[in-house]
């Protein structure tokens, strides 16, 4: 049996034009960056957490927040983030890269643990839960085979594909890729919440809501995602942040 190395490589800036620090500010007291990564380690098929970041000063405490996390870090290009990814993944002897944006305080780690299960069990070079939207925005997961990472970043010049690297992926007819939906995930269950509900931090408003969720919610180390879609729709919070529009596609 071979033996397949996942790594999670968590995306981190400080950069962020409509929410400046937004991966340092607190939900319940700890740095969103922080609750980032503990859902990732906190999927049982990861081996490594890898928090990538820019050599930017502004960076340095992205560097510290993730050594506090017991993550490892990498730093690397701001605006290429195909070659931050890519490196991340190649410095922590990847076979298979588990991708996660710090802005994202609700993933889910049942939806992380789907896709890369699905990439051990396929011969995908991406699998993703974005790909036929049945999950609100902010909980997706998404997986790429590392080689096919190494590949196309050596490859290609394209500035969309290496600001946003999953163009490629979805326009190139020549990759295999994998779609999972919440009947994949949670076949029995389903999820309490659509893509109509929009669980990621961009803006103020939205961290209005996830701080009130963060502060109304028991939970242990990690706040179950269900849980919180659940207590937003129930509370209205919905419709505080619902119109804010998105900046990417991917």
């Amino acid at each position: 049996m071979v033996n397949v190395s996942t790594v999670a490589v968590v995306q981190a800036r400080m950069g962020s034009t409509r929410l400046p620090g937004k991966v340092s500010l607190p939900l319940d007291g700890t740095p969103v960056l922080t609750h980032v990564c503990r859902r990732a380690q906190s999927v049982p098929a990861v081996d490594k957490t890898v928090v990538a970041t820019s050599f930017h000063s502004r960076d340095d405490l992205v560097a510290t927040l993730a050594e506090r996390a017991g993550c490892s870090v990498f730093r690397g290009s701001d605006d290429d983030v195909l070659g931050r990814l890519s490196g991340a993944a190649r410095a922590a002897g990847a076979d298979v890269v588990l991708r996660v944006t710090a802005d994202n305080p609700f993933v889910g780690i049942p939806l992380m643990s789907a896709v890369v299960e699905t990439m051990g069990d396929s011969d995908a070079e991406y699998v993703s839960t974005k790909l036929d939207r049945s999950f609100p925005l902010g909980v997706d997961a998404e997986a790429f085979a590392a080689n096919s990472l190494h590949q196309l970043a050596s490859q290609t010049t394209d500035p969309r594909v290496r600001e946003h690297v999953t163009p490629h992926f979805l326009e190139d007819p020549g990759r295999s890729v994998r779609s999972l939906t919440a009947r994949d995930v949670f076949p029995d269950s389903g999820f309490p919440a659509g893509p109509e509900l929009r669980m990621t931090l961009d803006v103020p408003l939205d961290y209005e809501v996830y701080r009130e969720v963060y502060d109304s919610i028991d939970y242990d180390d990690v706040l179950p995602a269900g849980d919180a879609a659940r207590y937003i729709l129930q509370h209205g919070l919905d419709s505080v942040n619902g119109n804010v529009s998105q900046e990417t596609s991917y």
